[in-house]
């Protein structure tokens, strides 16, 4: 049992990923690196508000997660410049959710 404790407090609650994001040249945030999201990238409704970002009306899609495929439908996407750590890139576009619980951006496979 003292090898599971040692394990346990090394390995199996690790702190979450975090990297300061730069929108579109002039506003950060912190953004949370998820391997695990199945699309590249998902941001809340405050986050779009705060950054003054437009949206576009896409065709309602519903996305899937770890723990299902999510009942609200996905229906705004938003686009911006991202710069993390000095990697650039021009036009990424995210898709906009209600709210993602304890982070506004989530950056998913890419």
């Amino acid at each position: 049992m003292d090898t599971w404790r040692q394990f346990e407090q090394e390995y199996m609650d690790e702190k979450p990923l975090l990297v300061s994001a730069l929108i579109n040249g002039i506003s950060t945030s912190q953004a949370l690196v998820d391997s695990g999201c199945l699309v590249y990238g998902i941001v809340s409704e405050r986050f779009v508000r705060r950054h003054q970002l437009s949206c576009v009306s896409i065709e309602p899609r519903h996305l899937q997660s770890v723990e299902g495929i999510s009942e609200d439908a996905v229906s705004r996407i938003t686009s911006f410049d991202l710069d993390i750590g000095g990697h650039q890139q021009k036009r990424v576009y995210f898709y906009i959710v209600p709210k993602i619980k304890g982070y506004e951006m989530i950056l998913g496979k890419a």
